[in-house]
């Protein structure tokens, strides 16, 4: 999907409760989608987290929102971090395979 697609050109992202939509989507993104998503987005450099001061949560109420979207901004998190390992590793490799390359020559 295009969303997932978009994820490898982002280099900041928000994670914001002021637009409507944005905080609808952030609310209700499953934390397996929101971890791929980190996979993909190996190019974010900055992620704002901006907070409401108190959500709506169908189990207890209205309650501080020091814990809105943990669980989402924590699963793009180490998705993003596994992308990064990934790309890290494989440039190992081809460092690796090249210079054994030149050696043979």
């Amino acid at each position: 999907p295009l969303f997932h697609q978009a994820a490898a050109n982002y280099t900041h992202l928000a994670i914001d409760c002021e637009d409507k939509k944005a905080r609808h989507m952030w609310e209700t993104m499953p934390l397996d989608v929101a971890h791929k998503w980190g996979k993909r987005s190996t190019n974010i450099r900055e992620i704002k987290h901006r907070n409401p001061e108190e959500y709506w949560g169908p189990l207890f109420g209205w309650r501080p929102a020091l814990k809105w979207c943990r669980g989402t901004w924590t699963s793009l998190i180490e998705g993003h971090a596994i992308g990064r390992a990934a790309i890290a590793a494989k440039k190992r490799i081809e460092r690796a395979g090249g210079e054994g390359a030149a050696a043979a020559s």
